[in-house]
């Protein structure tokens, strides 16, 4: 739980980010999850975690163009090199302006 992830955290003086990384399957202004992803957000907050929402960073791109295989055959939509380097751009930049790094 986060709780338990706090207090490791703070015995050791350790930082916690915690990133939300959205499914780009699903990824619109009316994202399924955001909802969900509020919740983890709000809970990480209570717990003084760092925490990013990945989500408007993928939202300027067209959700195919960050899939591993697109369309109907063969269909994978997990994150390809492009989102991959999306995310450690914003992990890395946010992780600076914070201070973490």
């Amino acid at each position: 739980s986060f709780k338990n992830i706090s207090k490791i955290a703070k015995e050791n003086n350790a930082k916690v980010l915690i990133v939300i990384f959205p499914e780009i399957d699903f990824l619109s202004n009316d994202y399924i999850l955001s909802n969900l992803n509020k919740q983890i957000l709000e809970e990480a907050n209570k717990n003084e975690f760092y925490t990013l929402d990945l989500s408007s960073y993928f939202m300027e791109n067209e959700p195919k163009s960050l899939m591993v295989t697109p369309g109907e055959i063969n269909h994978d939509g997990h994150p390809n090199a492009i989102a991959h380097k999306i995310a450690a751009d914003a992990i890395y930049d946010f992780m600076k302006k914070e201070k973490i790094i």
